[in-house]
């Protein structure tokens, strides 16, 4: 149970559920590591592209969350927040590296 609400319910439905309950980790946080390992700006230009996607399908899911009322607005927005935020650090981190190619 995370916040009070049984996610293993939502996985019983027609999807599988969101990936933000996953065990062990958070989405993104495995993705995030492999590009510090990452050997060249290309290959960390491609993981950090991985992690902008799990983070904004992490930011999807906690607007389904809210949409469909499965927890208070208020229990889940501050988490919302940080996706939202996260989402755009990485992106930003993304287009720095970018540029740093093109030169």
């Amino acid at each position: 149970m995370v916040f009070g609400f049984d996610f293993d319910r939502l996985r019983s439905g027609p999807f599988e559920g969101p990936a933000i309950v996953k065990p062990p980790a958070m989405p993104g946080d495995t993705y995030y590591r492999a590009t510090l390992l990452a050997q060249t700006k290309a290959a960390f230009i491609s993981k950090i592209s991985i992690v902008i996607e799990e983070a904004d399908e992490s930011e999807f899911w906690l607007e389904f969350i809210i949409d469909e009322r499965l927890l208070e607005k208020d229990k889940v927005f501050s988490l919302l927040n940080e996706a939202h935020e996260l989402t755009s650090i990485f992106i930003v981190s993304r287009r720095t590296a970018q540029k740093r190619v093109d030169d």
